[in-house]
């Protein structure tokens, strides 16, 4: 967690969000850097001890993405 994320392109006190991660490398949520703080914060209220950090997959990068399927999530009513 010594290394930093690049600064957010709309607000350089804190980082891009991120994909947070555990000591036991388990995902725990969503966060980021704050620059003005010097410390890390997170989305949801967790008190995990943090191990490590990557930025969050863009799908413009995946190939072939026209091609692959939509589904449906649990519970999902198209009427609503």
């Amino acid at each position: 967690m010594t290394e930093r994320p690049k600064e957010d392109e709309s607000d350089n006190t804190f980082s891009k969000t991120v994909l947070i991660y555990d000591d036991l490398l388990r995902f725990i949520g969503l966060g980021y850097f704050d620059f003005e703080q010097g410390d890390w914060s997170m989305f949801a209220n967790n008190k995990s001890m943090l191990k490590c950090w990557c930025y969050v997959p863009q799908p413009q990068g995946l190939n072939n993405l026209e091609n692959w399927a939509s589904i449906t999530f649990g519970g999902y009513n198209k009427f609503l």
